[in-house]
């Protein structure tokens, strides 16, 4: 999915060149410069308020000598082996039976809705044709149809790093809170609390929807505990908690100074949903034969796993009527509901398999394969690289870069446009800010830096004074900082010597012009 062709970098799907395009800078930034970073890499000045665990091992493994492409495949292949071996054990331990834990895995991992059957019909039954689309058909996201909710594989775990190093790490936890919630506390459960406790206490490095998702689930099977037990269901409650919540403490103030910031808000006006009707109609097009099948399993399901079930069916109203990222359906809140859904749908299409009756075998088979097709499909379709391929950057720009960092110090910082400049972003350098999307998807406010970065790049009466609040030791101008600003090319003539020319792209050392101007407010 992100290789190297001896001339470019490409990703092989469009997430993936979405989402690295601010993963790769983070790992380079790890890799070129110490750790821990004093502030956010990609906006100078701010805590570093991420989940950035996995691009901190792919930086570090760079530090070894491994190449950005190995670096990020090596992760992404063992974290990828291990989610599929979780969720298969997760399903096992629950149901005990291999082929619902097959059945849930397949459920699970390939979900869609009707895109697949609603494309068919409407353009080779009805129409006659294929699409004429250079691309695949990507048939969990079709907007025009009102499938909108993506496959997980393609939209979440390939793309997003930190979920997919998070989620094995979680649904491990989750395996043991079954555990506690279906069998009791055992021998052994004091010290697997504490290490699930210490485990949770790192995710908001991690990845921290799981964090959250984890403190749910663990705090209503403690409730329980507590009622069944009284007291002496204290003690694992606080096996967890104590060390969960001291190592989570450690992590808000050393390393975010503060709680992370978040774009939540209540809205039920989302994806045309404004009524019961309109909300049953957009989850049978997106979730298809599951929005009936997992109501009926609830239904069939014991009364030990409906208990379970409650904290992530509190996952799902949540997600339904609050927005907690920048999209509703880039949720990883949804994720953690869908993942026990499918074992309850996965165990009612196992016990109709099981029946000795043919007309049931086959209203399995069927209904298996009415709920993974389009998500099967999606999945299938990663594999036309050719089709599909988003070039990233060239191997001559990292040799440029390479120079670049022989010439500055680590923490040295550079202003570029808050774009898709990848001169700025692969230089493994700080920069004043990046791409204000990713930022504001975070909850954070980006309108006066980018103002401000404007009047450096137009040189407005405050430069100097703009130079000096955020330290900036270089300027890069490039073709995109041409395009977005009406540049004052004499003003940079002048600011201070150029380190680096190579055809459009010019660096400055402003570093010089930052100091005359303290040292003029100084002597006033």
């Amino acid at each position: 999915m992100f290789y190297f062709d001896g001339a470019y970098y490409w990703a092989g799907w469009i997430y993936l060149w979405g989402d690295w395009q601010m993963h790769i800078p983070i790992i380079l930034n790890f890799a070129y410069r110490p750790f821990p970073l004093p502030s956010h890499p990609l906006l100078w000045g701010e805590p570093f308020r991420y989940h950035f665990a996995a691009d901190m091992i792919s930086g570090f493994l760079m530090k070894l000598g491994l190449s950005l492409q190995y670096a990020t495949y090596f992760p992404s292949v063992v974290c990828s082996i291990l989610l599929v071996i979780t969720v298969y054990y997760f399903f096992f331990a629950i149901y005990k039976k291999k082929l619902t834990a097959m059945i849930s895995s397949l459920l699970f991992f390939f979900n869609g809705g009707l895109g697949l059957f609603i494309y068919f019909y409407q353009h080779i039954i009805q129409k006659n044709l294929l699409s004429s689309s250079l691309s695949p058909i990507e048939f969990t996201k079709l907007p025009s149809y009102g499938i909108e909710w993506i496959n997980i594989w393609t939209s979440s775990f390939i793309p997003q790093r930190p979920i997919l190093l998070g989620a094995p790490l979680t649904i491990l936890t989750l395996i043991l809170l079954w555990k506690i919630h279906s069998e009791g506390i055992q021998k052994n459960s004091k010290w697997l609390l504490i290490l699930s406790g210490i485990l949770t206490g790192l995710m908001p490095i991690i990845q921290i929807h799981s964090f959250f998702v984890i403190h749910l689930v663990a705090g209503f099977v403690f409730l329980i505990l507590l009622i069944k037990k009284g007291l002496k269901g204290l003690p694992p409650l606080l096996f967890f908690y104590i060390p969960s919540l001291i190592v989570a403490a450690c992590i808000f103030w050393y390393f975010f100074d503060g709680f992370p910031q978040s774009s939540y808000l209540f809205s039920f006006h989302w994806n045309g949903i404004s009524s019961i009707t309109s909300f049953a109609h957009f989850w049978i097009l997106n979730a298809g034969v599951m929005f009936f099948l997992i109501p009926y399993a609830f239904i069939k399901s014991n009364t030990q796993l409906k208990l379970f079930y409650v904290p992530f069916l509190l996952l799902f109203i949540l997600t339904n009527v609050f927005l907690f990222q920048g999209t509703y359906l880039d949720n990883k809140f949804l994720l953690y509901w869908y993942l026990l859904s499918a074992g309850i749908a996965g165990n009612v299409l196992t016990k109709m398999f099981s029946v000795n009756n043919k007309k049931y075998m086959h209203l399995s088979i069927l209904l298996l394969y009415l709920s993974i097709g389009s998500g099967f499909m999606d999945c299938v379709n990663l594999f036309n690289h050719d089709r599909q391929k988003h070039r990233l950057f060239s191997y001559d720009l990292l040799q440029f870069d390479k120079h670049v960092r022989s010439l500055t110090q680590p923490n040295d910082v550079f202003l570029t446009a808050p774009a898709n400049t990848w001169l700025g972003m692969t230089l493994g350098r700080q920069i004043v800010m990046t791409w204000e999307d990713w930022l504001t998807s975070h909850g954070i406010h980006t309108d006066q830096r980018k103002k401000d970065i404007e009047d450096i790049y137009t040189n407005k009466t405050n430069t100097n004074e703009l130079l000096k609040r955020y330290a900036i030791d270089y300027i890069i101008l490039s073709p995109v900082e041409r395009q977005l600003y009406a540049i004052d090319e004499a003003y940079f003539h002048h600011i201070g010597p150029p380190i680096f020319q190579y055809d459009s792209y010019e660096i400055y050392d402003v570093r010089q012009a930052r100091a005359q101007k303290t040292t003029a407010q100084t002597s006033e």
